[in-house]
Parts: structure tokens; sequence; C-alpha cells
């Protein structure tokens, strides 16, 4: 036969595993290995010598068959006889379990289905975590007289007309602790527990559950110098009247048992009347009478243990409740008492509440702890959002002991939060990520040696941005039906093929009207949505561009509706989208004038731009822009001078001039437009004049993208400001118009800021706006800084008397979250500023 495998073992030795397994795998013969296990128990456990372990595989497997053990190992070297699942209800079973002659063996983790556990001639015995199921009238587990230094410990032992436990005169060194014994039926005569003739042994910590208060425990025959403690004697859980007549005692020790055996910290319930106790052949029917007369018992109880069938989640025995009289009040000093319950949880004590530490090292008495049974409650664990970026976290773990704890916050960002609470607390977290993105939080708290964890993906409500090359997904010119009036034309910008995809929320387009047949506006929202604001508005016959960032839906669709009673050709290129995956984050800067053909006395400047030309500007490097890691940038392009119509293209430096434009422009004409463009490898963005005349130019920095920096976007379309009267009516307006030369300050911030739930507040650094100047007395522009005292040295919108213009603007926000609106014009105009989301 092939060799099994060498493991280790805690002490050092070394010996072989070896596998059974109900599988096609397993052979008659075995090699004991998992690739090729026995097939049946009993050919593994004939194999088995010092040091090896018999692992029976499977949960519930069951194997039938009576299993003899008549080998030994040695006390360096035990033989293991176990499974893989030690929970009760799940361990692998067997008919029945023999050990005759055979020494230094623990067998652990088995089920019993027939009949039960019998020692003889054996010694170094240990039986643990067994599940013992015998036939009726069939003791379940049986000690003979000629047996020493066997360990009975947490096993769950049935009795049905028999005793669960039995150990014959002669027997030494006998340990009885933290079983739960168990009898559905009661039977004339027959002690669940029965010790005959053993004198030193220790029953301690054992629950005992019959119909009735019976004579659960019974020292007989000599049986002196034992120990009887922190046991718990009850009824059955749901138990009715199966006891026999008349109620017996709880626990009887006889005459020749008495000397030097200790009975104290036991509890025993009997609502059915009768004694008690017997002791020495008087029964007693109170701890107080039973104390007086044998000075033993001086910390009994004679009170329900309130015991809960399958209290909690994580105990499939029955569990004394959390107010029950055994809790904490055991012997934590009485011999083979141990450090674990039935069901393998510490033994440990809760702390009260308002306190930190326990009352005494108090266990519980029986064989079932109240269990910390430390869960995290994912219903109620609560996540929310302070800031844009800030996350409070407050984990609810719940535990039916209240003990010190350490807990441990993995964000998944690469950072940790430490720290320890109760569990009966619920402590709040805060982090801020850094970025966008979705991160994977991972909060694990630990306590008393039992642990939980709480998984979740957590993603910052905040966008980055992803700049592209220009690229037109729209073109009603082409044969496609101009869009009617007061309709709406559906535009896929992302999940589609050759299209952004993952978490977008926003799609930046240059859209174009052109060829309306009557005066009217654009809006755009979400697919399926709608919008009180606009981003375009333009006169019968004209053509008009601007810069629009839109809400994208979750099937990756755009809505632009025609505000207008005609039609109205749309053009729209995709300039570049928001992801919450981390990205490029935006940076404002002071507005600035990077570009104007028309002078020579700035910095950049050139001649007008020629024909089907181009001018190149640098923007890395200079007015505070790093030279590495930046990838787009914001621009307010002005066109102004030109003597032919035509347009606009603005794109990365180096690169192919894309199938795009940004503004449209005709002969006379002023227009200006934001322009968010991807900057070329070299640091510098081109700007291509498509007419067929010279043409001035004029751009303004708003604000650039860098790579794993930045501000994060924040959709939130809104109209803030209207100084017109509502259409159809002769009514004040809300708003006023600007009179020349007017500052006029809006709180943009503080109209969009969120107040986080510990009560502060958070202001936005920077909006995106669309303003849109209407009916102006007088040609002007009109220029957006932070505060009132900041002289505008650019413009934002240009217009010319009478005329309907809309641009889209960054603006930066002062400290106190306004923007101040200034008319350079020598004319009152009306002005609508819209809101399409802000930087935070």
């Amino acid at each position: 036969m092939a060799a099994a495998p060498l493991v280790a073992h805690a002490d050092g030795t070394t010996g072989r595993t070896l596998y059974v397994a109900k599988s096609s795998a397993c052979s008659p013969s075995g090699t004991g290995t998992q690739a090729v296990p026995f097939c049946t128990v009993q050919a593994a456990v004939d194999a088995a010598g010092p040091g090896d372990t018999v692992i029976l595989e499977g949960r519930s497997a069951a194997y039938a068959e009576n299993v003899s053990v008549t080998g030994s190992g040695t006390a360096a070297a035990p033989i293991t006889i176990t499974s893989e699942y030690p929970a009760f209800e799940q361990q692998p079973k067997v008919r029945s379990i023999s050990l005759s002659g055979a020494s230094h063996v623990l067998v652990r983790g088995i089920e019993t289905t027939v009949g039960g556990v019998t020692v003889s001639g054996s010694q170094n015995v240990t039986l643990d975590s067994l599940y013992v199921l015998p036939s009726q009238g069939t003791d379940g587990v049986h000690l003979s007289g000629d047996s020493s230094d066997v360990t009975v410990s947490r096993n769950w032992v049935y009795g049905d007309r028999a005793s669960a436990v039995v150990v014959d005169p002669g027997s030494t060194g006998i340990v009885i602790t933290t079983n739960l014994l168990d009898s559905s039926t009661d039977a004339v005569g027959t002690p669940i527990l029965s010790v005959d003739g053993a004198p030193g042994t220790d029953v301690v910590s054992n629950t005992l559950q019959t119909p009735c208060a019976g004579a659960e425990i019974d020292l007989s025959g000599g049986s002196v110098n034992s120990v009887v403690e922190n046991n718990v004697l009850t009824p059955s859980l749901g138990a009715v009247a199966y006891c026999t007549s008349p109620v017996k005692t709880g626990m009887e020790v006889s005459t020749d048992s008495i000397s030097g055996t200790t009975a104290d910290y036991n509890d025993i319930y009997s609502p059915g009347g009768g004694a008690l106790y017997t002791w020495g052949g008087t029964g007693y029917t109170s701890g107080a009478a039973f104390n007086a007369a044998t000075g033993q018992g001086g910390h009994d109880l004679a009170s329900n243990p309130e015991y809960v069938n399958n209290g909690t989640a994580c105990s499939v025995t029955p569990t004394p409740g959390s107010g029950s009289p055994v809790i904490d009040s055991a012997d934590p000093l009485a011999p083979g008492e141990l450090t674990t319950d039935i069901n393998g949880a510490p033994r440990i004590a809760s702390i009260a509440a308002g306190r930190t530490a326990p009352d005494a090292d108090a266990y519980d008495r029986g064989a079932v702890q109240l269990p910390l049974c430390l869960t995290t409650n994912k219903d109620l664990t609560e996540l929310w959002w302070n800031s844009t970026h800030e996350v409070m976290f407050q984990p609810l773990v719940t535990a039916d002991l209240n003990v010190a704890d350490s807990y441990t916050v993995n964000w998944g960002d690469g950072t940790s939060t430490t720290g320890s609470s109760h569990t009966s607390t619920s402590p709040t977290i805060t982090h801020t990520y850094a970025r966008a993105g979705s991160y994977q939080l991972v909060f694990s708290e630990t306590a008393a040696g039992q642990s939980a964890t709480y998984t979740r993906t957590v993603t910052p409500p905040g966008s980055d941005y992803v700049p592209l090359t220009p690229r037109r997904l729209l073109d009603t010119r082409d044969g496609t039906t101009p869009v009617a009036a007061h309709a709406k034309v559906r535009l896929q910008v992302a999940q589609g093929v050759g299209l952004p995809t993952g978490p977008v929320t926003a799609a930046v387009l240059n859209v174009t009207a052109t060829g309306p047949t009557a005066a009217g506006y654009l809006s755009g929202y979400a697919d399926g949505g709608s919008s009180s604001t606009s981003f375009l508005n333009y006169p019968r016959g004209g053509t008009v561009a601007n810069q629009v960032t839109v809400p994208v839906a979750a099937n990756g669709y755009v809505d632009f509706y025609n505000g207008s009673s005609g039609t109205v050709q749309v053009v729209a290129d995709l300039q570049g989208y928001y992801t919450q995956s981390a990205a490029n984050g935006y940076l404002p800067t002071t507005p600035k004038r990077l570009l104007d053909t028309r002078t020579t006395n700035v910095a950049r400047h050139a001649g007008q731009v020629p024909a089907r030309g181009t001018v190149t500007v640098q923007i890395t490097g200079t007015d505070g822009i790093p030279r590495t890691g930046v990838t787009a940038v914001v621009m307010n392009t002005t066109e102004t001078g030109a003597t032919a119509a035509g347009f606009i293209t603005a794109y990365p430096g180096g690169t192919a001039l894309p199938t795009a434009s940004n503004l449209d422009f005709t002969a006379g004409s002023t227009v200006p437009n934001l322009v968010t463009v991807p900057v070329g490898t070299d640091g510098t963005v081109t700007l291509y004049n498509g007419s067929s005349r010279p043409v001035d130019l004029i751009a303004d920095l708003q604000g650039y993208y860098q790579q794993g920096e930045g501000l994060s976007f924040f959709p939130d379309q809104t109209r803030l400001y209207d100084s017109r009267s509502e259409p159809g009516t002769q009514g004040t307006p809300v708003d006023s118009p600007l009179t020349p030369g007017l500052s006029l300050s809006l709180g943009v911030g503080e109209s969009l800021s969120m107040s986080g739930r510990d009560g502060s507040y958070h202001m936005p650094e920077a909006a995106l706006l669309n303003t849109t100047v209407t009916g102006p007395k007088a040609a002007g522009f009109m220029s957006l800084t932070p505060t009132e005292s900041s002289a505008p040295t650019t413009s934002n919108v240009n217009f010319t008397a009478g005329e309907t213009v809309a641009n889209a603007d960054v603006a930066t926000t002062g400290s106190n979250g306004w923007v101040w609106f200034h008319n350079g014009s020598k004319g009152s105009t009306e002005l609508i500023v819209d809101v399409e989301g802000y930087f935070a």
C-alpha cells in the first residue's frame, strides 16, 4: 500500500493523514491519500499508528459501519480519528464506535446513529465533540470498569429510555465535562448520567435535559472524592408530562460516595416539585437546607436557566437567554473546566453596560456559554457621504455579549483605520477619498477570538474627466430628419461600439444648432428625464454653437429638446466624458489670456489666423500650468473680425484635424464658446480656422485637467437666475436686469453646496454655468470673476445690441461661494444663468 503523506503535529511529532471518502476515487484497499482515499472508516482506522490522523470527509456523509478502534498511539503521538466538520448536525455518520484495548486515542467530530460509543480496557482516551444518537434503550457513552484516564468532553449525547453517559465500577481518572446530555423520554430508575464505583470522577459544566428534573446525576458505589460543579439540570425545552411518577431527585449521591466529594455551583431546576438533592440518603427540597445540613452547594441555584432553543445563529444547541442566572456565575477553577464551551465558543464574561471590563473572570454554568455571536448586520450598517469625497461609515456589529473589540477598516485606496470600542456600540468612522473611483471597503471586527467581516463597493459621488479627440456623433443635415418643433432627439454617447463604457455620468459635447425655421433654444438631459435649463439659444435662420455638459442615463443616451415652434438641424461633437472611475481632476485657475491675435501687447499673440490655417498655443509649463500630467485645458475661445462665415476647431497639438467644430461664425460677428480640448504630447493645442478668410481669435484660460489630481465633477442642472418676466405675462420678474457696468453677485456655491450629516457645510470650488444674455441695449461683454474686486481681464460672453447669446463657463467661486457677473457694456441686459454642475 502506498504511504499516506506525513504531516506535522503541534507536539512536534509527525504522522500520516489518512483520508476516508465516499467517492469514485476511493480504493477498498486504499492508499489513504486525499486523491485515493480509503472507502471505509474501518480500513483507515486499522491502518493508523502513532501520530496518524484519520479524517472522514463529506458533510453529513453516511458511513454504514460499526467502527472498532483497537490500535494505540503514544503520549507524544496519539491516534486521532476526526472529520472536517466539527459542528453538530454536519458531521459524518457511523453506526457506532467502540474502543477496546486502545490507548492514547482522540475521537472527535463524528456522529453515531444506531449504537453509542463504548470504551473498554482502554486508557488515555478523549471523546470530544461527538453527536451521539443511539437507538432507544441504548446508552449513549458507556465506559467500562477497566478503563482509565478517559475524558468525555463537549459531546451532545441522547439517552432515549437509557442513560446518556454511564461509568462502570473500577473506572478511574474519568472527566465528564461540557456535555449536553439530552433525554426525550424518561425511564424509571435510569439516571441520565450514572457514575457507579468510579472514585475521583469530575462531573463539571454539563447541561442535563430530561422531561423533568429526575435523577439526572447519580453517584453511587463508592464514587468518593468526586467533583460535581457548574452543571445545569433542567427540564427539556418544550417538555410535557413525560416524567415518571413520582418526580425524582435532581442529584443523588449515595452514602458510600459522599466522602471527599464536592457539589457546588450547580443549578437544579425542578418546577414539578420533588427533592433537588439526595445526599447520603437524605432528601432536600431547597439549596439552603442542603447547604445548612451538608456544607455543600453554597453557590447552588434552583432557578430557571431560561434556555432558548437555537437561540442564536451561532449555536445549534439550547443557549441561555441573555438574562439567565447561569451567565457569568460558574466556578472557572473547577477541575475539568474547559476554556471553550460545547460549540467551541470561548468562555468569556460579558461587560456590564457603562463599563469597559468584566466584573469578574466568570464562566457560564452548563455546557453552553452565552455566545459572543459576533455578526455584522448588513441591513443596518450605514454608509453615507458627508461631503463630496468624505464617507461616514457606521457598522452595526451585534453580539450577545458586550466585550472589548478591535476593528480595522481597509478603505480600498491603500489606507486603513483601526480602532476599538465595545460590541454594544456602533462607532462612526470617517474617511476622505482623494480621488473619484470605486473602492472595495472591508470592515473586520475581532473580539474574544471571533471575527465579523463586512465588505462593499464604495463609489464617491464625484466623477473624473476623460478627454477625447473630438468626434462627430450627430449631424441631422446628413439625411436625418431635423428635430421637429417641441420634440427631442436621442443621442447615444456611451455604452455603445466605439463609445465610452463603464460608469459614465456626463458627456461633454459641442452642440451646434443650424437652419432653424423659428427662434428657440436647445436643452439637454439624461435620456428619459427633463430639464428647466437651456444651453443654446438661436434666432431664426442662424447658426449657433455651444459646449454643453449633459448627464448621461444608464443606457448611455442623452436627449436634446427643441424649444421652438419650428424645426432645427442639430450637430453634436463628443469632446470627452465624466466617469466615476479615477481619471483626471479639474484644477481651476485665475482667468488668464492665452491668445489674442489682435494685439502685440500681450505675451501670447499672433497675427490673424489665415484662411484654412491654424494657430498653436503652448499650454503646459506656462501660466502656472504643470509641464507634465496635464491632459486637457478649458479655454473660453472667441472669434472676432471675420469677413466670411466659417468655424473654429480646437484639437490636440501634433495630431490630425478632426471632423468636428467648436464654434461657428458669420461675417462681422463676434462669437465666444467654451472649449475643453485635449493637450497634445508636446503640451500644445491647435486652433483651426475653417473659413475662406483670415480671422482673429482670443483664448482665455479657465482651468485644466490633470491625471490623478484635482476636483471631481457633480452634474446638477438647475436655473439659478432669470431676469425676464414669465412668458405671456407683464409681471415683475423675480430677478433684475443688469444695468450698465453693474457687478452682480450670485451665491452659486451656496445654492449647490451639500450640508453634511454632521452639520458641516461644504462649498464647491468651481461651477459649470451656462450664461445667456438676451435683449442687450448695447454691444458689450459679460465677465465672470470669483470676487467683486477681481478686475475683469477676460470675457465670457460677447454680444451685440439686441441679440441673444449663450456661452458656457467654468466659474471659480470665491471663498463665500459667490460668482460675480460684470456687465461690460453701456446698456442694460437681461441675464439667465443655468447651472450644469459643480466641481468639489
